[in-house]
């Protein structure tokens, strides 16, 4: 599962809000987290190349909320992906699932 969050951190006496990419592992529960400035494209990416270089693969499904760095848009109750959640799931071999909104 592949979620994103933000936090504050004081790094250096500054106060810093921080965007927070999470990898949770279905039959594990074992976490790995990526700390960006910013929560867009290059950081999903980024994010993505950098957990499944660590894991050594990558899984088969990956979960994700309606964030916009992977949903273009909706279409009915499916969606529409981003080009760049397109050219992960082509170079990494997985199939996105989708949390239905409320």
């Amino acid at each position: 599962e592949f979620d994103c969050g933000v936090l504050t951190l004081w790094i250096g006496g500054v106060r810093r809000r921080l965007h927070m990419a999470v990898f949770t592992l279905d039959h594990s529960n074992m976490r790995k987290a990526y700390l960006f400035s910013r929560e867009d494209t290059l950081a999903l990416m980024e994010a993505h190349r950098n957990c499944f270089r660590e894991l050594g693969g990558t899984p088969r499904v990956m979960a994700y909320d309606n964030m916009r760095t992977a949903v273009k848009k909706f279409l009915g109750r499916d969606r529409e992906h981003t080009d760049a959640l397109l050219r992960m799931e082509v170079h990494y071999c997985f199939t996105p699932h989708f949390c239905n909104p409320r």
